[in-house]
């Protein structure tokens, strides 16, 4: 069975999701959201870290940083380059025994 969407009650939903999301126009990640990824399961390490400087570069020339940065505050960490932070879990912390 396939479900329908009603286009309105769609955009209605959207309208919703996005309201009070601050419009980052400009910022210097778009079309590259792969730099900014978390690690993949199979991603060698030091590829990941190359990749999220790569990112973290980007990051401290976008015009639009400080509004990303308060945005993402008090995110809980999920790997991935934001506001030019990189992530800490995701980049070999040791394990704890």
């Amino acid at each position: 069975m396939t479900a329908h969407l009603d286009p309105t009650a769609t955009i209605d939903l959207l309208k919703r999701i996005l309201t009070g999301l601050p419009k980052l126009e400009g910022a210097r990640c778009v079309g590259h959201h792969e730099l900014f990824d978390a690690r993949g399961a199979d991603e060698d390490r030091d590829e990941a870290v190359k990749r999220h400087m790569t990112a973290v570069s980007l990051c401290h020339r976008c015009p639009v940083i400080d509004a990303c940065a308060a945005f993402t505050a008090g995110e809980r960490d999920i790997g991935q380059v934001r506001a030019g932070q990189i992530p800490i879990s995701r980049v070999g912390r040791p394990r704890s025994a």
